[in-house]
């Protein structure tokens, strides 16, 4: 849209010529009308380009003048064209012109504005588009122009823009509007627009016009505002995500202006520049200690992950952790946010809050919410934060997920109360009625920090959200049910039943689905047992991990060394009960609340734990009956102690089956384990918990003699098995297949299995070599990493673990050679877990490369020597003993180009290239 500031009307017409002229039809032409010498001369102007143009009118009045709106009354009122839309601008005083209508009017902005589309409906043409009203408050003069007046005025014009509902004679219809604001100077408007405008008005998508004047009271009415504002976490635990500055973009054209970053990324925060988005800006789980320790610690932050774009990127908190209290960091917490906010004032960034984050579990009762209270383990240090907080004017950053709750308690909690759907209060708390979990949730952290002096303090919902997909309610319905209410919720500016229209502000959980963060993907990690005594220390394996891609590891019992290594790392734990452990914790709650009180406490906050798995291969046995009652008691204990995040779970061998290499259709449990499976399975189904299940086959194909090896390495290019209308390629979706059919035969269909154990020994036994171990468990990996799934389970991402990240010297025969790596870290051979080597270079023919490579699914480029360039564009025949000894001698290796040099045009030897590419 092109604005002439101009009353005459031949810049209008000369530049809507040049636009034509240039081919350019997309640019709209308009102008603005002041209120100094606004006569009816110009009106038909105006009227004829307007409507011959298919424009939009604009007008822009003095706010403490009413006889400009009188008089463009008047003038249009003379007018014989019908419907125009007119979006008046600056509103100044009301038009009592509506009794005919019957419509009552609760505020002056929509009587005005009814004034003023009466006016045009009787001039205009029902083809023109409708421009912005231009209004505001000033928050500084005489009389009613407060920066209080002025608050109240914006905050209440977006609650009244957002709510959809249009004015009383045109309900429904979307409304525009351009708060008017003033800067005190023109070079200070980009930084004050980029800075100042996260708040309130960018909060709901307002377009922003300037006008010039003295308004130095600007950024105290933005920043403080506190309109209601919906935000999005930014993750990055993911390696397919757009670029920032595209991720920049998405937020803009998705309207939203706030983001969480959870560390100072400097990517994100360069592509944030002068982009208008307010952030939250997070300090590292890591790192607060050293904060804590040294104010020095705390200014290098500050000058590192602030200064640098403070007069650029709208820094609005700093938090400082994420959910690390309870916890061994939770006493670092206090004295890392005294430190950076120390930091910040004395490099003049006291606008820019610090806070920290927190979950439910900091509260020890939270039902009521009147009873919300803090833990007896963090009262003391939520108290002082709390102090802090309360001193310094910020808010506390809580991660709200009723979607944890529900799925936790699916009988007592109703879903409709977890999606905002409920159409009635669920639960009654004296004076305060809920209809819906989220508001009871926040409403006992209010009432846990009244208990400790917070009154005073906001909480920000820092994360909430709901999965898509996974189990049970996690669905793409009810995601989208829970986020669009949540917003709504948010955005009615209506507050909670405790803190009753009091804006809040809330981050959605999250911007992408992050393919490195556990769930929903597929994903290959490694079992890491340490059946030896001369293996390294936890803390050498950790690079272990990083170099080789492996982001999951299984744990076949609790290890503090190992687990200490794990805190604050992005490895997700499988972590085992031991076998002898497992009758104690079946018979036993006790038991149980101790074990989960030694091993998931004290590590949960710092280390992913997805899963406790109850025994290995305890099924069929004389353990059996125990195992679902150990499961059933952890469970419980976990839900005590409000961790929603953990699945209970166990794992099974192939031989819970009859038979094990079978036909899949033809798969059934065993008499000695299939009432023990029908009762556990029934446990898994409830809980939406997955059953693992150790997968080997190469203990088949060893044991039967009958296995082609291309069908158990996943190389076989045609398939071997067909079971009515499934066709199987590789063994391993065969005997997974074998046991969801299993499951369907005793009424089970919703358990999805994860492979808790594969591989291939690299010594010991026939067929047991380093090239057979790397081509298993490299096609393994890109089988999985496939998405494709079973024939079965088409398309059902897969959970799975490598044994073994050790070659281990206390096992006996070949199960001492499954390991990856051999004791002193060095690699049996390259395996890459995070994503699957799908295709190579080879510069020149290598005979020993070309030999590992045959039968895996690896794509192959091949190389001709520059050298060899010349004798093979001169002679057919050695072109042909070429191609004879290189690609021929490999037919199972999939080579798909042979690219004749590297780099050799333009060279001397650049006219060979193409006699020796023809032949």
């Amino acid at each position: 849209m092109i604005t002439c500031l101009n009353s005459s009307s031949r810049p209008w017409k000369n530049q809507r010529h040049s636009l034509i002229s240039a081919g350019i039809s997309t640019i709209g032409l308009t102008t603005v009308v002041s209120t100094a010498g606004c006569t009816k001369q110009f009106l038909p102007v105006f009227r004829e380009c307007l409507l011959r143009r298919h424009c939009r009118f604009y007008s822009k009045a003095n706010p403490c003048c009413s006889k400009f709106t009188h008089t463009l009354h008047s003038m249009l009122m003379s007018q014989s064209q019908s419907q125009m839309s007119y979006h008046l601008c600056s509103l100044v005083c009301p038009f009592d012109q509506c009794s005919r209508w019957r419509l009552r009017y609760h505020n002056l902005f929509n009587a005005m504005g009814h004034s003023a589309y009466a006016a045009m409906e009787k001039v205009g043409d029902p083809m023109l588009e409708s421009g912005s009203p231009r209004t505001g408050w000033l928050p500084a003069g005489s009389g009613a122009a407060t920066i209080s007046n002025a608050r109240a005025y914006n905050n209440n014009l977006i609650a009244q823009v957002l709510s959809g509902n249009g004015t009383p004679s045109r309900q429904g219809k979307p409304l525009e509007a351009d708060l008017l604001l003033c800067s005190m100077k023109i070079s200070s408007l980009g930084k004050l627009l980029r800075r100042a405008l996260g708040s309130s008005i960018l909060t709901c998508g307002l377009c922003t016009q300037f006008c010039y004047g003295n308004f130095s009271n600007l950024w105290v009415l933005l920043q403080n505002s506190g309109a209601q504002s919906i935000g999005v976490c930014y993750g990055l635990v993911a390696d397919n995500l757009p670029s920032p500055s595209e991720v920049v973009d998405m937020y803009h054209d998705n309207g939203i202006i706030s983001l969480r970053l959870y560390d100072p990324n400097p990517g994100a925060l360069n592509s944030l520049r002068h982009s208008g988005i307010n952030v939250a800006l997070g300090v590292r789980n890591e790192d607060i200690q050293a904060i804590a320790s040294s104010a020095a610690a705390a200014d290098h932050w500050i000058s590192l992950s602030v200064k640098p774009y403070a007069s650029s990127v709208s820094i609005k908190y700093v938090t400082v952790g994420n959910e690390i209290i309870p916890g061994p960091l939770a006493q670092f917490v206090l004295p890392a946010m005294k430190n950076l906010h120390n930091s910040l004032m004395a490099a003049g960034l006291g606008i820019v809050g610090v806070t920290t984050v927190v979950s439910m579990p900091v509260l020890g009762n939270s039902y009521p919410p009147s009873q919300g209270t803090f833990s007896p383990d963090v009262v003391s240090v939520m108290a002082s934060i709390v102090s802090l907080l309360n001193a310094t004017g910020r808010p506390l950053l809580a991660n709200v997920y009723p979607y944890f709750s529900y799925a936790n308690d699916p009988v007592h909690i109703p879903l409709s109360y977890a999606l905002f759907t409920s159409s009635a209060p669920v639960v009654h708390d004296g004076q305060f009625l809920y209809q819906n979990l989220f508001d009871a949730m926040v409403d006992a952290l209010h009432a846990a920090m009244e208990k400790v002096g917070g009154a005073g303090v906001r909480v920000v919902v820092s994360e909430s959200g709901w999965p898509s997909e996974g189990a049970g309610p996690a669905t793409i319905t009810n995601a989208e049910t829970y986020n669009n209410n949540l917003i709504a919720h948010v955005l009615s500016g209506k507050g909670t039943p405790r803190r009753p229209r009091k804006p809040l502000e809330a981050f959605v959980f999250a911007m992408f689905n992050e393919n490195l963060k556990p769930g929903g993907q597929p994903a290959v990690g490694v079992c890491y047992d340490t059946q030896a005594d001369n293996l390294p220390p936890g803390k050498e394996v950790l690079p272990l991990f990083e170099s080789s891609g492996i982001t999951s590891v299984r744990r076949f019992r609790p290890d503090s060394q190992m687990l200490d290594a794990l805190q604050y790392t992005r490895i997700t734990v499988a972590l085992g009960v031991d076998n002898s452990e497992v009758q104690l914790l079946g018979t036993s709650k006790e038991a149980a609340s101790a074990w989960i009180y030694a091993h998931i406490q004290s590590y949960h906050r710092s280390v992913t734990i997805k899963y406790i798995i109850v025994g290995n291969e305890l099924i069929p046995g004389p353990l059996s009956p125990y195992v679902l009652t150990a499961m059933e008691n952890l469970d419980d204990m976990l839900s005590r102690h409000s961790i929603n995040s953990i699945s209970v779970t166990t794992t099974v061998l192939m031989d819970v089956l009859t038979y094990v290499y079978t036909p899949p259709s033809q798969a059934f449990f065993s008499s000695s384990s299939v009432d023990f499976m029908s009762s556990l399975l029934s446990f898994l189904d409830s809980r939406g918990y997955p059953l693992f299940v150790n997968v080997y086959p190469f203990l088949v194909y060893y044991a039967t003699g009958k296995i082609p090896l291309p069908y158990a390495q996943f190389t076989s290019p045609v398939p071997v098995v067909t079971d009515g209308s499934f066709s199987y390629l590789n063994l391993l979706d065969q005997m997974v297949d074998s046991l969801y059919v299993a499951m369907e035969k005793v009424g089970q269909t919703n358990v999805t299995l994860a492979i808790a154990e594969t591989g291939w020994p690299s010594a010991g036994v026939s067929g047991a070599s380093v090239g057979d171990a790397s081509i298993y468990n490299n096609n393994f990996v890109a089988h999985v990493l496939s998405s494709k799934g079973t024939p079965r389970r088409p398309n059902t991402p897969l959970e799975a673990f490598v044994y073994n990240m050790f070659n281990e010297d206390w096992r006996s025969g070949v199960f001492a050679n499954f390991g990856l790596f051999y004791p002193d870290k060095n690699p049996v051979y390259p395996v890459q877990f995070d994503k699957a080597i799908a295709a190579m270079r080879l510069y020149e023919p290598n005979t020993d490369a070309l030999t590992a490579l045959k039968g895996s699914s690896i794509e192959v480029m091949l190389g001709v020597r520059n050298e060899d360039l010349a004798s093979i564009a001169g002679s057919q025949s050695a072109a042909d003993d070429w191609v004879h000894t290189n690609v021929a001698a490999y037919s199972d290796v999939k080579i798909k180009y042979i690219t004749a040099g590297n780099e050799v045009i333009p060279c001397p030897n650049s006219q060979y290239v193409l006699p020796a590419m023809q032949k």
